[in-house]
């Protein structure tokens, strides 16, 4: 039996192509990407659960991103807190040792060239645990500093640039 070659019956056919490349389209590309589609389109009515998922994933991301920044935030705070708090108690340390040597000082008597050293040597110090403690306080993470309510400018500054300035003013 021979086909007569009509024009309905290559019409046919060349649908029947057309719909083997489609279907051989939409397979590669499920196979490659690992995607069913490649927009929503061809999910129907179930696309609204996908959308809706991927907003709240979104939103979690968020969070967990916000959390982690704020986990950052809180360690370098207290690590801040505890190197001032160190310094604090190194000064008042320092500060009792050196008061038990100015006990007995007398008004109008020459003061030792001991009693002079451990005054500037206590001056020196309170000058350096103040430009720490300025330093600590302008920490920022994230380009806001953590003691400055979030601003992007210092909260402090020490405007002292030695220990002569400092005992000037």
């Amino acid at each position: 039996m021979v086909r007569v070659p009509t024009y309905a019956n290559y019409n046919r056919l060349l649908m029947q192509t057309m719909n083997i490349k489609n279907k051989t389209d939409i397979l590669s590309y499920q196979a490659t990407t690992g995607i069913k589609y490649a927009n929503y389109g061809g999910y129907g009515m179930s696309a609204s659960n996908i959308v809706n998922m991927e907003a709240s994933l979104s939103v979690t991301q968020n969070f967990y991103d916000n959390n982690n920044l704020l986990t950052t935030i809180v360690k370098s705070m207290s690590t801040v807190m505890d190197n001032i708090e160190s310094q604090a108690y190194s000064f008042k340390s320092q500060l009792n040792n050196s008061l038990s040597g100015f006990a007995g000082l007398e008004k109008d008597k020459p003061v030792s060239e001991t009693v002079i050293a451990a005054l500037n040597e206590l001056q020196m110090s309170a000058y350096a645990g103040m430009s720490f403690i300025s330093d600590a306080l302008n920490t920022s993470v994230g380009g806001k500093y953590i003691f400055g309510a979030g601003s992007t400018s210092a909260p402090t500054q020490f405007k002292f640039g030695n220990l002569e300035d400092f005992q000037k003013y």
